[in-house]
């Protein structure tokens, strides 16, 4: 990834933000999904309700941003790793997990609080499948936990991605990979924006954001170019070909990215995230890594806080013709918000801890079996 990267601090930052802004964005978008009356007629909307429903339904392009984002973070460690003698697999592996479970066991057992006081159902099938990353892959996603579908994704692109880079060394990772994807496509009967095999390419699209021949933007145009693609997104021209309009949102993500790692950074001061989650810098945005360093235990939790506020404190729906309706959908993902916070600081926060304990005890089992 630094190969194409003349400014990596201003592009952390930018990735931080990305981060945390696309988790909110999903946030008030299933706030309103949840607690809203369903299937209500948009016409009979007036103005300024239209256009807080349009403000409030980005999630799904907010997701196609973390895959790009997964695929610049993750996909350049890999490259990274790549090209070290020796391919750190194990290392690799440990690291990708411990992100993934550390954060998603405990949201698991979150989600069964809704399920408990009726405000969701869902199959054993449905639960082992989210367990394994196989949600809406070998069993239907959890209505518990919807937005855990997109881990399925996230996980086997990470398989995919070792996979390929490990090819030039050991060929037969080529038809690993190739059999891993064929058996995705066949067991993910659905061919829609969930589907993990079409939405590769975009994580791909991350990995390589930097490479040479990438076309590289001044940050104006490559702001309209991504504003422009969502706009097109929400407007619904190109829903009978999703995956093209995928593809846009995640190349202009990776064109703005560029346009980012080319700008001199501004001298400023050294700010704080919450609870001192690390230095921020980058002019008078100051809280992106302290937002972005919760913004996964936002994403795995906020649905099964929506459901139990929809069951225990508002189960009448919210009527959309009426103001008073947004501001308590705002109150209940401002809960929700603040559920993530804590939430995070005894699982998202503990990642590194427990990815340490995870490798000594890999070494000391290693240094056991040679015994």
């Amino acid at each position: 990834m630094s190969d194409g990267v003349h400014n990596p601090s201003a592009l952390s930052t930018t990735l931080d933000h990305l981060r945390w802004v696309s988790a909110l964005a999903v946030l008030l978008g299933h706030a309103r999904e949840v607690l809203f009356v369903p299937h209500f007629p948009p016409g009979a909307l007036p103005v300024w309700a239209k256009a807080l429903y349009f403000l409030t339904n980005f999630q799904k392009e907010a997701v196609i941003v973390f895959f790009v984002l997964s695929g610049v973070l993750i996909g350049g460690k890999l490259m990274d790793y790549a090209a070290r003698p020796a391919f750190p697999l194990g290392r690799y592996a440990i690291e990708r997990l411990t992100r993934l479970y550390v954060v998603l066991l405990p949201a698991l057992a979150l989600s069964l609080l809704p399920l408990l006081t009726g405000a969701c159902t869902g199959s054993v099938g449905a639960w082992l499948a989210s367990l394994v990353f196989l949600q809406d892959v070998a069993a239907p996603a959890l209505s518990c936990n919807e937005p855990l579908w997109s881990l399925a994704n996230e996980f086997w692109y990470y398989v995919l991605g070792a996979l390929v880079v490990l090819g030039p060394r050991r060929r037969l990772a080529w038809l690993v990979a190739a059999a891993v994807m064929g058996g995705l496509l066949v067991l993910d009967n659905a061919v829609d924006g969930r589907n993990v095999a079409l939405h590769a390419p975009i994580w791909a699209m991350g990995m390589l954001a930097f490479s040479p021949g990438v076309p590289r933007l001044r940050l104006v145009p490559a702001v309209l170019v991504l504003a422009g693609a969502l706009v097109v997104s929400r407007l619904h021209l190109l829903d009978p070909v999703f995956w093209l309009r995928d593809a846009i949102i995640g190349a202009a993500v990776v064109l703005l990215l560029n346009a980012i790692a080319a700008r001199p950074t501004p001298a400023s001061p050294v700010g704080w995230g919450p609870v001192g989650w690390g230095p921020v810098r980058w002019g008078p945005v100051r809280w992106g890594r302290g937002l972005a360093g919760f913004s996964y235990s936002l994403y795995l939790t906020h649905w099964p806080v929506l459901l139990l506020i929809r069951q225990t404190v508002l189960p009448t729906p919210l009527d959309p013709m009426q103001p008073r309706s947004y501001a308590l959908a705002l109150a209940a993902a401002a809960v929700a918000f603040a559920v993530a916070f804590v939430f995070a600081l005894a699982t998202e926060r503990q990642t590194a801890r427990v990815r340490r304990a995870v490798m000594a005890w890999g070494v000391a089992a290693g240094r056991l079996l040679k015994v």
